[in-house]
């Protein structure tokens, strides 16, 4: 069993990141090729194909992260322990309290999950686009006698994407603290309850308010 957790941990630590870094690198260089690829297409059409293929790239690539993201996400959520203190507690009171406690924890980690899914999705493809109009500037130069030292840029743009492992890490456990603070509130604002009646119009609009003060506090900060 040490053989295999010393294994696991050098598979986490050294392999896949480096299995990681291929895959930013395959990416771009996909960007890259796409970029520069002329055809007897209309303008607008080659545009939105273009357009498309950009999103294509980053979904994929964002995708493979959500492993990661979902691992991080559950460490700051404490579900389990919310309802062994449900079942120790002792009088109506107590018990009251620490079922609050639970629902808190058990909807903050579901709207993270969406929360984390839509923002995560949304973060790889404004950064791909970034990226992508990078590579169609500087084709465009090659095209017109401007050649730029092409490994350079092609560094500069996996350090710039490189940096959307942030919301995999260090910003996991802010968003997650500012939505369980959401959910705290929209509840108190609903007055919902244990024995409250919730139809599917009423808990859709409790996920939206959440996020948008989710939103709201962490763009205050």
């Amino acid at each position: 069993s040490g053989i295999f957790a010393g294994g696991a941990y050098v598979a986490w630590q050294v392999v896949l990141p480096r299995l990681q870094e291929r895959l930013l690198q395959k990416l771009l260089k996909e960007l890259a090729k796409e970029a520069s690829g002329d055809t007897d297409e209309s303008v607008a059409s080659k545009r939105l194909a273009r357009f498309e293929h950009k999103q294509q790239v980053s979904d994929a690539h964002a995708r493979r992260k959500f492993a990661t993201l979902r691992a991080k996400q559950n460490e700051h959520f404490k579900e389990e322990a919310c309802t062994a203190r449900v079942k120790d507690a002792q009088g109506r009171e107590a018990k009251l309290e620490a079922f609050m406690a639970l629902h808190t924890e058990c909807v903050a980690k579901v709207v993270s999950a969406l929360y984390m899914l839509h923002l995560g999705l949304l973060m790889h493809r404004v950064g791909f686009n970034i990226v992508g109009r990078e590579l169609e500037g500087e084709c465009g130069d090659s095209r017109a006698g401007n050649a730029s030292e092409g490994g350079d840029a092609q560094n500069v743009h996996a350090a710039f994407l490189k940096c959307l492992d942030h919301l995999h890490e260090e910003g996991t456990a802010k968003i997650a603290e500012a939505i369980r603070k959401s959910v705290s509130v929209c509840t108190d604002t609903t007055k919902l309850g244990p024995q409250s009646k919730v139809s599917q119009v009423d808990f859709e609009k409790f996920v939206l308010d959440i996020c948008r003060q989710v939103d709201n506090g962490l763009l205050q900060d």
